[in-house]
């Protein structure tokens, strides 16, 4: 059953609660990228551009995409952006297809078989939601939507949608962060915090609200070890960026670790990031009913005593 809030605070309490949720499909995604290039993140999120570019259009042309383009596209610079391509082209990802334009050659690490398909993460987030006790109908498209298929979308339809979120967060994650490697750790180390309350029905929507924030004693620090394992990406790396982080105040060292600090969680960037995440989410909740997916069907997750949580 639904959980029933007043509608002057349903907007910013069911974000916080979505946004817990989701940010753990974007960690387990890009963490699954990132493995896949060596532990390069630059690498696998301009490969995962390039694929993306490379699965639409009817003839080669369109599903070319050029260097600059990506670079604009990810908030990189073009230097580093032409210099992954290269390694990209050399390891057969990849292929130049004029001067400026490249096309993936090699989509086989977003086929099943490398962890969970993408219909099963997708599953498991919406599982996940209605565990919480949320209504997909408050994020959903209303009207105009569109009627949906009456066959079950195959797996490539659901990569699709599900590596352009992917994308489409990670960018909007810049204004705020400064860079998408950023933005992820940053998540990350705000996920691991959040570990006791977020799948907690009763915490998770008690510290839900931009005015009621979880205290630090209910929060679990994060060791760089464990956020580097999380991401795949090597722990000099995460090592940097929480450094970075502090820095600008927006993490802080405690006893065990690490944690976000609230104040730049609750900031008004933060929060409008936020708010896009859940939007779009709400978008591919939206494409993925279109295409055949019975949302209804998907159940609650089912705790150990074999009960719905």
């Amino acid at each position: 059953m639904a959980v029933q809030i007043g509608p002057d605070d349903a907007k910013r309490r069911t974000q916080r609660l979505v946004y817990r949720c989701i940010s753990e499909l974007l960690i387990d995604e890009a963490g699954r990228l990132v493995a896949a290039h060596e532990r390069d993140f630059i690498r696998a999120i301009i490969h995962l551009a390039v694929a993306q570019a490379s699965r639409g259009g009817s003839d080669e042309g369109q599903r070319a995409i050029s260097v600059r383009a990506i670079a604009q596209s990810l908030g990189l610079p073009y230097e580093t952006t032409r210099r992954k391509v290269l390694e990209l082209e050399e390891q057969g990802y990849c292929r130049r297809v004029s001067a400026q334009r490249v096309a993936a050659t090699d989509l086989s690490i977003y086929e099943a078989g490398r962890g969970p398909t993408a219909l099963e993460t997708v599953v498991a987030a919406i599982a996940d939601l209605k565990t919480l006790g949320f209504s997909l109908d408050q994020i959903m498209p209303g009207a105009g939507a569109r009627e949906p298929s009456s066959t079950p979308p195959g797996e490539g339809t659901v990569r699709n949608l599900l590596d352009d979120f992917i994308l489409r967060i990670l960018e909007s994650g810049v204004g705020a962060h400064g860079s998408m490697l950023d933005a992820v750790v940053f998540v990350a180390l705000m996920n691991a915090n959040a570990e006791p309350i977020t799948h907690d029905p009763t915490m998770a929507w008690r510290y839900s609200g931009a005015e009621t924030p979880p205290p630090d004693s209910l929060r679990r620090p994060a060791t760089i070890a464990e956020l580097a394992q999380r991401l795949s990406i090597p722990r000099e790396t995460m090592r940097r960026r929480i450094s970075h982080l502090i820095k600008l105040d927006r993490c802080m060292a405690v006893p065990g670790g690490y944690m976000t600090r609230v104040e730049f969680m609750q900031a008004p960037a933060v929060l409008e990031g936020g708010a896009s995440v859940v939007h779009h989410f709400g978008q591919l909740l939206g494409h993925l009913r279109h295409e055949g997916l019975d949302l209804n069907a998907i159940p609650p997750r089912v705790t150990a005593e074999g009960a719905a949580a």
